[in-house]
């Protein structure tokens, strides 16, 4: 599936990734921003990227429409974290701001990150759901990982003895584009930065979901990505160097399984977890602001 993109973001991996989402979405852009809507039971989702005059141009024109339409107000926004998004469009919206976070993604595998190779395991998913929650509540309890979500592909713990201190996660996400996507582009997949990962998937680690499971995962022999979640350290196990040590892992099994990207977000002011990323190779590839109802305290979208 192809969103209908302005050139110079056609490539853009964070679009790339998540178009599988955004495949019903009302698509309003200008020559080099974009600004997506889709429909939810609870309110629209927006996404809007590019230049910030392009950016405000979408938002401002969407706004007017809303209070024409006396449409209610979208359930959330991420927009470029540049982007000063006006008050009165925040107002048509229903929303206020939320956080600040970064998307980064990295074609590299990570070296050994010097820790015992038996610390980090390979989870099974669904068999350790509940010790894996357990984790995530005490170390990391606004996040909204979930092992048993559909499109969850592999979940890794790291290890003090026989006890579970720490835990990343990754899910299922669209890669660069198909063939079939390509049009007169040429044989390769659009992306100057973004390359296939040579490897094959390890038999313990699967992308397929099951046949009940709604998904936007992407179809069979179609590129593919992984995106990293739910990293989290029991308190008493930090500065050992786990969060680098799962982090690395689960990069690298991504990347051997054939992804052609490894992304994750972070909150911006964790200058910490930037350290760590950028030190296994992630690139930060878009900084962006969301914006919610009022009052929230967990990401909506």
């Amino acid at each position: 599936m192809r969103l209908a993109l302005p050139d110079p973001l056609v490539d853009h991996p964070l679009l790339l990734a998540e178009r599988g989402e955004w495949s019903a979405a009302r698509v309003e852009r200008t020559a080099d921003a974009v600004l997506l809507v889709r429909p939810g039971a609870q309110g629209d989702v927006l996404f809007a990227l590019g230049p910030d005059a392009g950016v405000l141009d979408l938002l401002d024109a969407e706004a007017r429409l809303r209070y024409r339409s006396e449409a209610r107000g979208a359930m959330w926004l991420s927009a470029p974290a540049s982007v000063a998004v006006p008050a009165w469009v925040l107002d048509a919206l229903g929303l206020a701001a939320f956080s600040r976070w970064d998307w980064l993604a990295t074609t590299e595998r990570p070296g050994e990150r010097g820790h015992d190779a038996g610390t980090v395991r390979l989870l099974d998913r669904l068999a350790d759901q509940d010790a894996i929650r357990a984790v995530l509540t005490a170390a990391n309890p606004i996040s909204t990982a979930d092992p048993s979500a559909a499109g969850e592909v592999a979940w890794f713990g790291a290890y003090d003895g026989e006890a579970l201190v720490g835990v990343i996660g990754a899910r299922i996400a669209q890669g660069g584009l198909g063939e079939d996507e390509l049009g007169g582009r040429g044989a390769d997949r659009v992306g100057s930065t973004w390359g296939t990962a040579p490897g094959s998937a390890p038999d313990s680690v699967s992308h397929e979901a099951s046949a009940e499971e709604p998904t936007v995962e992407p179809a069979d022999g179609e590129p593919f990505s992984w995106h990293l979640h739910g990293l989290a350290v029991l308190p008493q196990a930090r500065r050992r160097g786990l969060g680098a040590a799962l982090t690395a892992a689960a990069t690298a099994a991504g990347l051997d399984a054939g992804a052609d990207w490894v992304s994750l977000g972070m909150y911006a002011d964790n200058a910490g977890a930037r350290r760590l990323y950028e030190r296994l190779g992630f690139v930060t590839q878009a900084r962006m602001a969301s914006y919610g109802p009022q009052g929230v305290t967990r990401p909506l979208r």
